[in-house]
């Protein structure tokens, strides 16, 4: 049972992080295509920024709430339901 949880938190973790690096990431692809530029290094340098914002945040959710109890809640909101 150990290695499926492990793997449970590892991909809830995962997960965590790829939310603020996508945000960033598709927010520096609008800057990039509103300024008609060809400077790729703005992704980047926005993918960088959202995958330390990501780690950071999920290490305090892991470290505070836990990785489980932080999806319990999301998903036992009701007004997901409606």
């Amino acid at each position: 049972m150990k290695p499926i949880a492990y793997v449970l938190q590892s991909l809830l973790w995962i997960s965590i992080v790829i939310s603020p690096t996508f945000i960033t990431a598709f927010a520096g692809f609008i800057y990039l295509k509103q300024t008609q530029s060809d400077s790729y290094g703005l992704i980047w340098g926005a993918l960088a920024v959202g995958a330390i914002v990501g780690i950071y945040w999920a290490e305090k959710v892991r470290k505070n709430t836990g990785l489980i109890n932080f999806y319990g809640r999301l998903l036992g909101t009701p007004e997901l339901n409606k």
